[in-house]
């Protein structure tokens, strides 16, 4: 039962880091395209974030947040590594070039609304009493299974169309 529980609580360490991660870039991408989208994007992230610290013991909520710190670099050196911004910058408007201060600052703003929607999620999430939490824990684990594997679908399907990295630095 512990290794359930153990493995429990490092896939939801890592679906931290995934939905925060993916949500500052691909939350830039549907700005482009929408605004009000991003918002909504951001409300069902922080929702999802908050539904992964439920526990039954309020410490394992909070270390998984803590534990999930390692996990966002990794997810991040993705991003960084396929050069996902300023690809997806250039898919959404061809031959733009690098991303101007302007939209370096739409995506730091969404950025702290992302990071204070979870901070309040998380903080409701681990103010709920333990009883209550083993209602939510039983549906958690199929949710953020089901929300991580759309993610990781939109991230690939969008960065498969994004122009190459080449023909952006012409």
């Amino acid at each position: 039962m512990k290794i359930k529980s153990l493995a429990k609580d490092i896939f939801l360490t890592f679906s931290l880091a995934l939905l925060y991660v993916s949500t500052i870039f691909t939350g830039a991408v549907i700005s482009y395209a929408t605004s009000p989208a991003e918002y909504l994007l951001v409300i069902v992230i922080a929702l999802l974030f908050g539904f992964c610290l439920v526990s039954e013991k309020r410490i394992r909520g909070l270390l998984r947040w803590l534990c999930s710190f390692p996990f966002a670099f990794m997810v991040f050196q993705y991003f960084w590594k396929t050069n996902y911004a300023v690809r997806a910058l250039n898919w959404c408007f061809p031959g733009y070039g690098k991303q101007s201060a302007g939209g370096g600052f739409a995506g730091a703003l969404l950025t702290i609304i992302l990071s204070l929607s979870c901070v309040i999620c998380g903080i409701i999430a681990v103010s709920i009493k333990p009883e209550e939490n083993r209602e939510l824990a039983k549906k958690q684990l199929p949710v953020i299974a089901a929300a991580d594997v759309i993610i990781i679908i939109l991230v690939l399907l969008m960065e498969s169309q994004f122009p190459p990295l080449s023909q952006i630095h012409q």
